[in-house]
């Protein structure tokens, strides 16, 4: 995948920028808006120079499903934009497309209201290789980024491939998604603005 604002006193159980919820529904928390016009900006593997701007340039929602493309411009002379794809449902958050790359079946890396102890399975193909991982969800802790100080939830992806173990872990604040990427005990990514739909 590849966003601000300094935000006091976050709340996981709700949206950051929504309407209030009317008595007696429970809100569930987005982990990963996809409102058309959603901005994030990172930085990659720490270096100011190495931004990736990201914007949500069409977001559609039929049957209870959001599908999104987001324009993802890396910086760099030389560097090509490419779009990603996702899904939200009442299940989770899906990655479909990554550049001309498909998931299939979508690979499902946040699940809906994620609470510390979820653990769930993920198999999908992707570039003609299969892949299992198992996703489990931490306690919410601080964290520093280059947009500032926040709470939020990490969600580790431990992939069990023959000869290849590796793991990553994404940390996201409801209503504004993912602040932090740590691979390899490097950090990959890290929020540097964001701007909600208007």
């Amino acid at each position: 995948m590849t966003r601000l604002i300094p935000l006091a006193a976050l709340a996981l159980a709700l949206p950051l920028f929504a309407a209030p919820v009317p008595k007696g529904v429970k809100a569930k928390a987005d982990y990963y808006p996809l409102a058309l016009g959603t901005k994030w900006e990172y930085v990659r593997y720490q270096n100011a120079d190495n931004v990736w701007a990201e914007e949500v340039t069409e977001s559609v929602t039929k049957d209870g499903a959001t599908t999104a493309t987001v324009r993802i411009t890396p910086s760099g002379v030389n560097a090509v934009p490419h779009d990603s794809s996702y899904k939200a449902d009442a299940d989770g958050w899906y990655f479909l497309t990554q550049g001309s790359v498909s998931y299939d079946p979508p690979a499902r890396f946040v699940k809906t209201d994620p609470k510390p102890g979820d653990t769930w399975e993920l198999k999908y193909a992707m570039g003609g290789s299969v892949y299992a991982a198992t996703a489990t969800v931490g306690e919410p802790e601080k964290v520093t980024v280059t947009a500032g100080e926040y709470t939020a939830l990490p969600v580790t992806i431990e992939f069990d491939q023959p000869g290849q173990r590796r793991a990553y872990t994404n940390w996201y604040i409801a209503g504004v998604g993912m602040v932090k990427q740590v691979s390899g005990g490097r950090v990959t990514q890290e929020l540097k603005s964001f701007t909600p739909a208007k």
